[in-house]
């Protein structure tokens, strides 16, 4: 595996040479085409000239001029790489957030048959682990890795409050709902 030792945050404007992840294909400009790539510490858009076909996850080593965009003038695709070093990550430790979702919920879902709902996707090792380092949004929201769980903390909270604040006779409904609301985010 690479080590990356330069990210977006320390790049000056002039010469670069960065490996970054394609993010998103924006659109035609010129003989161009503008990509918006990242890692860990930012986003930037850069022109790339489309001599590879480059796929939204792709790791590129690039070398250009860095303004506004960064201007490429050789790229090469990487194989292998850290993935936490080209996505942003939770500030939280992960494992705190799970501690306070597992603490709403053995409040708040009580029921024999919410708790087996429960129970069917957070005991599963596989999908607890598809879900600690899932993204809360593309773009918006919680786009870091364990941004769901940060989300999902998030809205259990809001939701937990504002049932106890109105007397709520559906709590347990209304916090289980929130809990799963966007566990198929993992895929």
């Amino acid at each position: 595996m690479a080590n990356k030792k330069v990210f977006l945050q320390d790049l000056k404007d002039g010469n670069v040479k960065i490996s970054l992840m394609i993010m998103k294909k924006l659109y035609k400009d010129g003989n161009k085409v503008l990509y918006t790539l990242s890692d860990k510490s930012g986003y930037i858009n850069a022109r790339i000239a489309p001599k590879l076909k480059l796929e939204p996850g792709q790791v590129v080593e690039i070398e250009g001029t860095k303004d506004f965009v960064i201007d490429v003038s050789h790229l090469n695709v990487i194989e292998n790489y850290e993935l936490e070093d080209y996505l942003a990550t939770v500030k939280r430790p992960i494992e705190d957030i799970m501690q306070d979702i597992d603490e709403i919920t053995k409040e708040c879902i009580t029921s024999p048959q919410a708790v087996k709902l429960n129970d069917y996707f957070f005991k599963d090792e596989s999908f607890l682990e598809k879900f600690k380092k899932g993204i809360g949004g593309v773009s918006m929201h919680h786009n870091y890795i364990g941004g769901l769980a940060e989300h999902t903390l998030n809205v259990m909270y809001l939701t937990k409050v504002l049932c106890d604040r109105y007397d709520c006779r559906r709590r347990e409904i209304a916090v289980l709902s929130a809990k799963l609301h966007d566990i198929g985010k993992i895929y």
